[in-house]
């Protein structure tokens, strides 16, 4: 087996192994140095793409998952159950609250639900309550008492 092969400028014989033609300088083979930094190139390559995937996957997930921290601790909570429980907004009849979502019910539908959420927050609001990333949620008690579903009619995102 021949260890010779033809240079593609001058067509002289050379070696495998050489690293360029002796006769015309073409280079043959790459170098220890070239091939390292095709190596690093492609790394570099590889892990920018990686990179680039974990930055869009927190931005997907931040745009499209609810953010569920809340600056209501649960004595507050209680504070706002028992505001709603209370003669002062008769057309609520049922709060609750589960993670950052106030559900308020309401048995007569006098006024439009979503109206009835945006008042929410602001009367929460005027009391001081910090409500970033709490949702007001308006469902109907009557539908929950039959059928035990949760149905919601109007929903406000309170933000300061």
């Amino acid at each position: 087996m021949s260890n010779l092969i033809s240079c593609l400028d001058c067509n002289k014989q050379i070696s495998k192994q050489a690293i360029s033609c002796p006769n015309c300088g073409r280079p043959i083979k790459k170098t220890q140095t070239e091939q390292l930094a095709n190596a690093i190139s492609i790394s570099s390559t590889i892990v920018g793409g990686f990179i680039l995937f974990v930055i869009a996957s927190l931005f997907i997930s931040y745009l499209f998952l609810p953010n569920t921290n809340i600056n209501i601790n649960s004595d507050e909570q209680f504070e706002i159950i028992d505001y709603f429980k209370s003669d002062k907004e008769p057309s609520i009849s049922v709060p609750l609250f589960k993670e950052n979502i106030l559900y308020l019910g309401i048995k007569n539908k006098e006024k439009t639900e979503n109206i009835l959420a945006t008042h929410s927050c602001k009367k929460l609001q005027q009391k001081g309550y910090d409500l970033t990333n709490v949702i007001v949620k308006i469902f109907d008690v009557d539908k929950w008492y039959s059928d035990g579903e949760l149905i919601t009619l109007g929903e406000k995102r309170c933000i300061d």
